[in-house]
């Protein structure tokens, strides 16, 4: 009996030793885990962030000066017709227009060249 007990001491010593030890293996792999999801969460924020600057890079232009959009403005002016002139000059040219000029005119067709449904 003397035995058994000592060999039970023996045990309760040996596991006493190892179960902190196991359990503190334990809290530092819970850490790392957490922490290894928290880099992986931080790597897809990257990502969306970097498409969401590309988008954004697409989508929204540099800020320029007043002097500067003026200046583009008063371009795009000189380059284009403006509206209520191009509208102006094709009423006119059409009352200039004579009845055999709007009948010749390309992608229209003359009354004369439609069938009726009878006649085909």
């Amino acid at each position: 009996m003397r035995e058994f007990n000592r060999l039970i001491d023996l045990m309760n010593s040996a596991r006493a030793v190892p179960v902190p030890l196991i359990a503190f293996i334990a809290k530092e792999v819970e850490k790392l885990q957490l922490r290894v999801a928290w880099l992986h969460c931080l790597r897809l924020w990257q990502g969306s962030l970097q498409e969401i600057e590309f988008a954004a890079a697409i989508v929204a232009r540099e800020p320029i000066s007043e002097s500067e959009h003026r200046r583009r403005v008063e371009a795009a002016a000189a380059r284009f017709v403006d509206l209520e002139t191009l509208v102006n000059t094709l009423v006119k040219e059409r009352r200039a227009w004579a009845r055999t000029t709007w009948r010749r005119l390309p992608g229209r067709k003359s009354r004369s060249s439609k069938r009726s449904p009878g006649s085909g």
